[in-house]
């Protein structure tokens, strides 16, 4: 932009974003749909429901809140507040999205690895997402108190923005099911997106209110915390929820619920055994050392989707 102005930059910009199209055409999946997708799948209202999805959006809209705060502010802080020059700003920024980007590619092969040494999804995904949000709220905390030594919290926070944002729409698959996943995923977006019209607006006006960086930063960082600890905080288990399709019901009234025929599996263990509580049950099979992770009443009947791990 430097040398040639921002018109080039932006067309350059816009037509490299179009490499991909080749690629995701040769490769895009073309499996075959679910049986039964095409009716019976719940509606908006069904997701919207969904405490967890709100949970969700929280995680995303403050992991989006940082994201475009960088995108939009993060070259005018570094010429006001940090005095570069134009082409050092280039340089810095472009450190601070490169790294950012290993960073969720990282995060994202490690927690494949760690998933298929028998960790639990829940485990991996919330540890990974905590780590993140932690990492990236403690750098704008250091970057609010204004150090001369700017570049190590900007490191930090590109670190802490990609393993934050590398497993949430992880979440949301696992969350939605496959049969509501497009819908899902397209309100968490949605929602989460209301940062990008957010972040530069409330920045800018306090940023010139107060003529400096500090409490913009402030700011992020308290979303960031806000919103890690509500998305790990709502759904203790990740676990597929009942929706439409994928909410299978048994011919027994009054429940309509998900049954798990009768001797073929155990109860290994579980946290309540009261008929009025919903719990989350661990059930082993008798046969073949399969898992089912199932939330119940402590009985044979669950109210939600079994969801069945191999192993």
């Amino acid at each position: 932009m430097a040398r040639y102005g921002w018109r080039p930059v932006f067309i350059g910009v816009g037509l490299i974003s179009l490499l991909w199209l080749p690629a995701w055409i040769r490769w895009m999946p073309r499996g075959r749909e679910p049986a039964g997708s095409a009716a019976g799948t719940g509606g908006f209202a069904d997701i919207l429901r969904q405490r967890s999805f709100w949970g969700v959006c929280a995680g995303h809209f403050s992991g989006n809140y940082l994201l475009y705060f960088m995108l939009t502010w993060l070259p005018f802080y570094l010429v006001r507040e940090r005095h570069l020059s134009m082409q050092s700003m280039a340089r810095t920024a472009s450190i601070y999205y490169l790294v950012d980007a290993v960073s969720a590619i990282a995060t994202g092969l490690l927690s494949d690895v760690w998933i298929r040494k028998g960790y639990t999804p829940t485990l991996v995904r919330k540890t990974v997402m905590a780590i993140g949000y932690t990492i990236a709220c403690v750098a704008m905390v250091g970057f609010a108190a204004g150090p001369q030594i700017y570049l190590p919290w900007l490191m930090a926070a590109g670190v802490g923005c990609g393993m934050a944002g590398s497993g949430i729409f992880a979440f949301t698959q696992t969350l939605a099911g496959p049969h509501a996943a497009g819908r899902w995923a397209g309100l968490q977006n949605g929602f989460a997106n209301f940062a990008g019209v957010v972040a530069p607006a409330l920045t800018g006006f306090v940023v010139d209110r107060t003529s400096s960086f500090a409490a913009p930063l402030a700011i992020t960082a308290a979303v960031l915390m806000l919103g890690g600890f509500d998305c790990n905080s709502y759904r203790r288990r990740l676990a597929q929820h009942s929706i439409g399709a994928d909410a299978p019901r048994c011919a027994t009234p009054p429940c309509g619920a998900f049954q798990i025929p009768a001797g073929k599996y155990s109860a290994a263990k579980c946290p309540a055994r009261k008929p009025s509580l919903l719990a989350v049950c661990r059930l082993r099979s008798a046969r073949g050392g399969s898992r089912i992770h199932a939330s119940g009443t402590g009985s044979l009947l669950c109210s939600h989707r079994a969801e069945r791990f191999s192993g």
